[in-house]
């Protein structure tokens, strides 16, 4: 058989505090009361604690997937740049060629 504070758990919030109101400070009662309070903001805050975590571990897989893109950005315009400079060395050359072609 559950105990009182077990019945507590499934209490809602207000019917706990209603409780308490209803029992002289000190009492058994009034001590389960606070107690179920506690327990319900310690769980409360071990779940937001574990949501931080998520969101830590979220924040950097994001960071981590950040800087591989800049990487891969910065790569593609340096291949971009190279691709560039081949293309005006064609262009000077086909330039020189047909300048040579008109001048004989």
């Amino acid at each position: 058989m559950p105990s009182d504070r077990e019945k507590m758990e499934t209490w809602t919030l207000g019917a706990v505090a209603d409780s308490m109101a209803g029992a002289q400070p000190g009492t058994a009662a009034h001590t389960r009361g606070a107690a179920e309070i506690l327990r319900r903001q310690t769980a409360i805050q071990e779940e937001a604690a574990e949501a931080q975590k998520r969101a830590a571990a979220a924040t950097i897989d994001t960071a981590n997937a950040t800087r591989l893109s800049a990487k891969y950005m910065l790569w593609s315009v340096i291949v971009l740049a190279v691709a560039s400079v081949a293309s005006l060395i064609v262009s000077v050359g086909n330039l020189v060629i047909v300048a040579l072609r008109n001048s004989n």
